[in-house]
């Protein structure tokens, strides 16, 4: 028996896809992201770092630029060149690891998410150290916990969605200035396949020195993290129009086949 070959190639597809995901115990978190995504600061630099400035190379001017060019893409970078975004829009991620014991790789199945590792994020696609440079103080990222909602779902062994939500943020400290270390608050989400990070938060720095460096003591500044991107990992189940078009490719390809009387 000939088999048509775009069902066949479907079918090899689900079950290289099937072995990939139902059988192990961690799911890449690999995206691409939106090249639009961007990080901005309103007070201590009033700037903003996006993933589409620069020419896309290493160590490109992703920032800084004055928030009052954001939608000005010829407007020149504030100083030498800041490279928040080293992996531009392909992140790392991280992964997310799941208990896989009572999988069975047939029909709608969904499991608990365990744990969730974001280290690549935070070390990798949005670097510490240029952070640093960009803001002139120590900053780093904190997220929350888990809970029972956090779960990942499977189609007869593909994986299908991911849907979890937990605490983000991002930590600014200015200690060395007598003043203190301010959290912006977000979340970090995914939803089906779509990533997404997002921190929009104003805080009150106050006891800063004066006049130098800055002319008052208490500064307000909103902290805006707009990220978002697609999960590789996750296969979208086939569309209704899909298996219609597979089944009506199979309906005539054994038309033709069929022998004349």
């Amino acid at each position: 028996m000939k088999l048509n070959p775009i069902k066949t190639s479907f079918l090899l597809g689900v079950f290289a896809l099937s072995l990939t995901h139902a059988n192990g115990a961690t799911i890449n978190l690999a995206s691409t992201m939106d090249s639009a995504g961007f990080i901005s600061e309103s007070s201590f630099t009033g700037s903003f770092a996006q993933i589409s400035r620069g020419d896309g190379g290493a160590g490109d001017a992703d920032a800084a630029y004055l928030i009052a060019d954001f939608g000005n893409p010829g407007a020149a970078p504030l100083g030498s060149n800041i490279d928040v975004f080293p992996s531009e829009a392909a992140f790392a991620v991280g992964s997310l690891t799941f208990d896989d014991s009572g999988l069975t790789g047939s029909g709608v199945e969904i499991v608990a998410i365990d744990s969730i590792d974001l280290t690549s994020l935070t070390t990798l696609d949005i670097s510490p150290a240029e952070l640093l440079t960009w803001l002139n103080a120590p900053s780093s990222f904190t997220f929350g916990a888990l809970d029972a909602a956090d779960q990942i779902t499977f189609t007869d062994g593909l994986l299908t969605s991911i849907d979890l939500s937990i605490d983000a943020a991002i930590n600014l400290d200015l200690t060395f200035l007598g003043s203190q270390n301010n959290a912006f608050d977000g979340t970090f989400s995914i939803s089906g396949s779509d990533l997404s990070l997002q921190i929009n938060d104003t805080e009150v720095f106050t006891n800063l020195p004066t006049p130098i460096p800055f002319p008052v003591d208490t500064i307000p500044t909103n902290f805006v993290i707009d990220l978002q991107g697609t999960v590789g990992a996750v296969v979208p189940e086939p569309s209704v129009a899909f298996m219609v078009f597979l089944g009506l490719a199979s309906f005539v390809s054994g038309r033709r086949r069929r022998p004349r009387s």
